[in-house]
């Protein structure tokens, strides 16, 4: 009976934490946090969020570097990979705690 109650239990759960580190490796750019990617301050609302990642990933889009003659490039998608994961860091306030609490 007792190993019965053993393989009848919930396995554990993991809090799952995204922890920033080795800042040098994974940021080119040198960007201090989360908001410098975004061009956001840290006081900004979920509603700035939104707008300042729309507005810079319409601007990475590599339809719109066509019609500007640029062109998608390797650096074009690396910065839009880094401003998507800056808002999915950002997007909600309950990950917006736990960005600060990393920091």
């Amino acid at each position: 009976m007792g190993e019965d109650s053993d393989d009848e239990r919930a396995p554990e759960r993991v809090p799952r934490v995204l922890i920033f580190c080795c800042k040098g490796v994974f940021n080119p750019d040198d960007e201090t946090e989360l908001y410098d990617r975004l061009g956001v301050a840290r006081t900004a609302s979920d509603a700035e969020i939104r707008r300042a990642f729309r507005r810079l990933s319409l601007s990475l889009h590599p339809g719109e570097l066509r019609e500007r003659g640029a062109g998608a490039t390797p650096e074009a998608d690396a910065r839009g990979a880094r401003a998507r994961e800056a808002y999915e860091a950002l997007s909600t306030p309950t990950r917006r705690a736990v960005y600060a609490l990393s920091r």
